[in-house]
């Protein structure tokens, strides 16, 4: 968004969306342009190579003000480290940490962005002092200061205080062959009291893992509660993807996409217990955004068994969504429309026909003003077949839930809910009477009618 301070115009700079991992921008030193790094361009253009290179890749680009005349500048894979306010030479570096390229730097001659060489000079820093935010699967972010001349470091600034205070269980970063075959990668979160010999419940956390980063929930705040899971002596899992990058890309938005990710599910339990930390007689399995269709059609198609899962606010490739927000993702992941020859293909695949299969207690989550008839199809259906399922809808929650009344009820109740089916553990909170006397009436549907 570009802020006009004299005239207060609150616009989009492009109106157009913006890479997640390569996004940057610098200012000119006379504030008339600025460079952006990872953003697709407008599409308003005549010549259609130029408007199909717009449609598959972004670009770095220079944005001339106030007109936002657009000056490509490259469409590598770039990032921007700085536009150096003397020399006036941008420099770019790698904006994958998994590529191993090297940092560009390009000049402006004219009206036109040449790449030229990098010299010691673009790459020496004049500061005084470095400050990094330095953090790690098992170490919360701290801020250090380095003296670039002496090279003394020091802490400047502990974030986290407090969490001096708490015993965190070990976090490891694992690799595990999907019961398909490709590799897949994620954190491993242990109890603090973890036992060698001892098989603990597991609770799969299903995407976003990163092992440069020091997560208590996992990578969101809606339903994934890692650390606190731990503690109640739960291991959880937090699922990353495929080791080769971009691999899952491939299959999203096919009929292979759910059956992909139901092998890496599958492939975590056999890995987990075969190192003898789990009881694969008690497993659940947390879905979120577009994992829950994962989810859904694990306890629909998979023959490994689940004790209790959470669905929470996401796609679920099924036939009432699909009619209530027609998207062409329904489409693609069961094989065509839901009608003609390409029913059959929906009954099959799409977890929704076949809730017959689901033998695990499900807790279903939905935010926002309309989204509890996002789960309505599964909490109906469970209901009406006399499995057990739950549902909590926060009219108010966005989708990554931020008010912490709203955090509480979703990551603290699936603490209750993971501890109560797979421990049978229940708080003395009186305030949870009413929630522990729901579940009780719910004990006796589960595994009612297990699959063959």
């Amino acid at each position: 968004m570009l802020l006009d301070s004299k005239t207060l115009e609150f616009t989009p700079l492009l109106n157009t969306p913006i890479s997640s991992s390569r996004n940057g921008f610098a200012w000119a030193k006379d504030g008339g342009s600025l460079v952006l790094s990872g953003a697709y361009l407008p599409l308003d253009v005549a010549d259609p190579a130029e408007r199909e290179a717009r449609q598959k890749r972004t670009f770095v680009a220079e944005i001339k003000l106030p007109g936002k005349e657009i000056l490509k500048i490259t469409d590598a894979e770039l990032k921007i480290s700085k536009w150096d306010q003397v020399t006036e030479r941008l420099l770019l570096e790698p904006g994958n940490a998994r590529v191993n390229s090297p940092t560009q730097a390009y000049e402006k001659i004219g009206a036109t962005w040449k790449q030229v060489r990098v010299t010691e000079a673009d790459t020496r820093t004049d500061n005084p002092v470095d400050v990094t935010l330095e953090e790690d699967i098992s170490t919360p972010p701290k801020i250090f200061i380095s003296d670039a001349k002496s090279h003394r470091r020091t802490q400047f600034f502990d974030l986290n205080p407090a969490f001096a205070q708490l015993h965190f269980g070990k976090v490891e970063a694992v690799s595990w062959k999907g019961t398909d075959g490709h590799e897949v990668q994620g954190g491993l979160y242990l109890p603090p009291d973890y036992t060698s010999g001892t098989r603990y419940p597991l609770v799969i956390q299903t995407h976003g893992f990163r092992k440069d980063r020091f997560w208590i929930d996992g990578p969101w705040s809606s339903a994934f509660a890692a650390a606190a899971l731990a503690a109640k002596g739960i291991v959880v899992l937090q699922v990353g993807g495929s080791i080769e990058s971009g691999e899952d890309s491939k299959y999203i938005q096919s009929p292979e996409e759910a059956p992909r990710q139901m092998a890496a599910y599958e492939g975590a339990i056999d890995y987990l217990f075969g190192r003898g930390l789990i009881d694969r007689n008690r497993v659940g399995i947390i879905g979120f955004s577009r994992t829950v269709f994962y989810v859904e059609y694990t306890l629909t198609h998979s023959r490994y068994q689940f004790t209790a899962v959470t669905l929470a606010d996401g796609f679920d490739g099924g036939y009432l969504n699909y009619l209530l927000w027609p998207s062409v993702d329904y489409v693609l992941v069961n094989g065509g429309p839901p009608n003609g020859s390409s029913l059959p293909s929906w009954l099959k695949n799409s977890p929704g026909f076949n809730l017959d299969k689901v033998s695990a207690a499900v807790r279903l989550e939905y935010y926002g003003p309309a989204m509890f008839l996002g789960g309505w199809q599964w909490f109906s259906g469970l209901s009406l077949l006399n499995k057990p399922t739950d549902f909590l809808w926060l009219p108010d929650g966005s989708h990554l839930l931020v008010k912490p009344s709203e955090r509480l009820a979703s990551q603290q109740g699936n603490v209750d809910w993971f501890s109560f089916w797979l421990m049978g553990e229940e708080e003395s909170d009186p305030a949870k009477r009413e929630q522990y006397k729901r579940w009780e009436g719910l004990r006796p549907l589960l595994h009612r009618d297990d699959r063959n």
